[in-house]
């Protein structure tokens, strides 16, 4: 029987290594699919890819940058482009920072 691990009681540097599907030359990436299962307890990591092609790093950046421009972007991406574990950190701070602000926003005032 396969023991469940609770992604929420995982450090940062755990959930990222748990959810990041792609080793590049020894180091661990996510894709933006990677890093939005990762912010949902209840999802299970995928497989990892191991490669040390160059090329096929690149070729993910490439489609990654022919669709900034889309109106949902981030979602858009799915597993094209890359996220590094100081990127995951970045993006996980803007984003409890966000939260924080907006729960700042709606509270009532005494």
């Amino acid at each position: 029987m396969a023991v469940k691990t609770d992604n929420r009681r995982l450090s940062l540097e755990e959930k990222f290594r748990a959810f990041a599907s792609l080793q590049f030359n020894g180091v661990l990436l996510m894709t933006p699919s990677d890093f939005l299962r990762s912010l949902v307890d209840d999802q299970k990591p995928v497989k990892m890819l191991v490669t040390n092609d160059s090329e096929f790093i690149q070729n993910l950046m490439k489609k990654a940058s022919r669709k900034k421009y889309e109106p949902h972007f981030f979602s858009n991406l799915q597993n094209d482009g890359i996220i590094t574990f100081s990127e995951y950190l970045f993006l996980l701070h803007i984003l409890t920072s966000l939260n924080i602000s907006n729960n700042g926003c709606f509270s009532e005032s005494s």
